[in-house]
């Protein structure tokens, strides 16, 4: 625990710093503020402006009523607790910067990392921190009770455990910008908090502790067979294991906050010449909807992605492998094995993109839900065809009691109608009859499901799409078959995804969204049906939650976007959870009294 306190003693003026988050800072803020950091360091945590920080977190707490909660500033805290007082140059940055260590025990991190106050005065500074006479370049001080070192450069004071690290920053002559590809630096140039890694020394760093867990792997694989589903397994982490450690140069992640919401980025580059930055580099994109042939409904999750031919035959490199398992055909038929194998192997390969939303339909015999999902295949029908197929060898592949009985209540229906001049088929499980269900419970059960209970319709709509839907009825299946005919985007056009969308990437090859508050309304509607209502309610904002995956050369970028009035939404929900606790808690009290 004490060599664990020495490392935190470090870190912590940039967790009270870093800690709560920002509003959006400039661009040239957080460039100004990469060009103080070496480039040769392993990782770093940094903030452009202390001052603009602190205004941002007090605007962020009064925006959501939660103001009594937090000290009147937080960089005036940050100062009585460091010492720094005046010297602190309030609108500067603030970093933490890790140097390679020669391992990863505690002691060894601690020496490792060095803290970057800003300043205008820095002798001002060194003296309101008790610094003692300079010897050997650098000043001794004790900097959260602990012996550190420390010296001046540029704009900041630098302090660190060890003086060997903080020659290495004197001694620097390049920032850490100089060895950052364009995206990289483009990237962190948006966000108010950036932490990056060096991904090859942290590789290197935790190696003995990967090569342990490999090894385990391999043993716990050799005890339980080669053949086995366990062995097979650990074959593929370790294959994605490898793949990432390879072929990751670095990895960053921040956080930015707007007016218009709270995002948290995050984007990886890939080394030249690796599998991985084969398949970044490979990965398609579009400033064009991805959510073709969904309505324009009361969705919950809805999303699209377009599907990477290269990145589809490494999934079925563990696919292939998963139906080669000794449990498997201990207990099914090898044939009808292979051909669900080899029917699904096509239907994959088919892909070329994929479309979805689950919405909460308006209240009717056909359910509270509705499923949607548009595939873009090679060739629809026989996609379709192959479905059976998986469908059909299913039925055959074991006769395991239990299985089988399961399996018997599965009818697939080919062409079981015709919707908007389209062949429908049909998937239905008799659910009711699996469970033993009660009348009552049936009846619950369709409500929420529809008349049709647990069916699934599926069509080839065009050459290339094909439709399923669940829940809605025909009708469901008719409006979907008619935008994808028209290659209509309607649910793109809605208001709240266009607004969030503002505030992401305009180019990406995968985009979700969802609504929070209408998942409570929908739960709420199940409640009634079921009679177990919730004890609370969300606003309807119509601002979801997105998360939208792009790339640029061999970097690929995760963000996800929090809108303003989701996470006022989201404080007030909990806080009216919190009440109904408490006042159950009350009343508990009050009744036993």
């Amino acid at each position: 625990m004490v060599h664990g306190r020495k490392f935190i003693s470090v870190l912590t003026l940039t967790v009270l710093v870093l800690g709560p988050g920002a509003w959006a800072g400039t661009e040239t803020g957080m460039k100004g503020a990469l060009a103080d950091i070496p480039a040769d360091v392993m990782g770093f945590v940094c903030v452009p402006s202390a001052k603009a920080l602190d205004e941002k977190v007090n605007k962020l707490m009064q925006q959501l009523g939660l103001a009594q909660f937090m000290p009147t500033s937080l960089l005036t805290l940050v100062k009585e607790q460091t010492g720094v007082g005046d010297a602190l140059d309030e609108a500067g940055s603030l970093a933490l910067i890790v140097y390679e260590p020669a391992s990863p025990s505690p002691d060894e991190l601690h020496n490792a990392a060095v803290i970057l106050l800003p300043t205008a005065n820095a002798a001002q500074l060194l003296e309101s921190l008790k610094a003692g006479e300079e010897t050997d370049g650098v000043r001794p001080l004790s900097f959260f009770g602990r012996d550190q070192f420390a010296f001046s450069k540029g704009g900041h004071v630098y302090i660190g455990a060890s003086k060997a690290t903080l020659k290495k920053v004197a001694a620097s002559e390049k920032d850490i910008t100089s060895r950052l590809d364009p995206a990289s630096l483009g990237h962190l140039q948006t966000l108010d908090l950036a932490v990056w890694v060096d991904a090859q020394k942290l590789v290197k760093l935790v190696k003995p502790f990967i090569d342990q867990l490999q090894e385990m792997a391999k043993a716990q694989a050799q005890g339980s067979g080669a053949g086995s589903f366990t062995a097979i397994q650990l074959r593929s982490m370790t294959r994605s294991i490898n793949m990432l450690t390879e072929g990751l140069e670095s990895a960053q992640i921040g956080v930015s906050l707007t007016p218009k919401g709270l995002g948290v980025s995050f984007l990886m580059a890939t080394r030249a010449g690796t599998k991985m930055c084969e398949l970044v580099e490979a990965s398609p994109s579009t400033d064009k909807s991805l959510m073709v042939g969904l309505p324009a409904d009361k969705f919950i999750v809805a999303g699209g992605q377009i599907m990477q031919a290269e990145a589809t035959k490494e999934s079925i490199t563990d696919l292939d492998a998963l139906f080669e398992a000794e449990e498997l055909k201990q207990h099914c038929d090898v044939q009808q094995l292979g051909t669900i194998r080899d029917s699904i192997r096509e239907m994959l390969l088919a892909l070329r993109g994929a479309s979805f939303s689950i919405s909460a339909l308006p209240e009717s015999p056909e359910g509270l839900v509705g499923l949607t999902v548009v595939s873009k295949v090679v060739d629809g029908q026989k996609w379709m065809d192959n479905l059976a197929k998986v469908v059909a060898a299913c039925k055959k592949v074991t006769q395991k009691e239990e299985v089988a009985k399961a399996l018997e209540l599965v009818k697939h229906e080919a062409g079981a109608a015709t919707v908007e001049g389209t062949k429908v088929d049909r998937l239905s499980f008799d659910l009711a009859a699996f469970t033993e269900m009660e009348e009552k419970e049936v009846e619950e059960m369709k409500k929420v499901l529809g008349s049709d209970g647990v069916s699934v319709r599926l069509a080839a709509a065009s050459p290339e799409h094909v439709v399923i839907t669940f829940g809605g009825g025909e009708a469901r299946m008719a409006e979907v078959l008619k935008l994808v005919k028209a290659g209509g985007s309607p649910l793109g056009e809605d208001a709240g995804i266009k607004k969030v969308s503002s505030s992401l990437p305009g180019k990406r090859y995968s985009e979700v969204y969802f609504a929070g508050d209408r998942l409570v309304a929908l739960l709420s509607s199940i409640g009634k049906v079921t009679g177990n209502e919730l004890p609370i309610r969300m606003a309807e904002v119509n601002a979801p939650v997105a998360l939208v995956s792009s790339s640029q050369g061999p970097c690929c970028q995760v963000d996800v976007f929090v809108p303003m009035e989701m996470v006022v939404a989201i404080k007030d929900t909990v806080m009216q959870l919190m009440g109904a606790m408490m006042g159950g808690a009350k009343q508990t009290q009050d009744d036993t009294l």
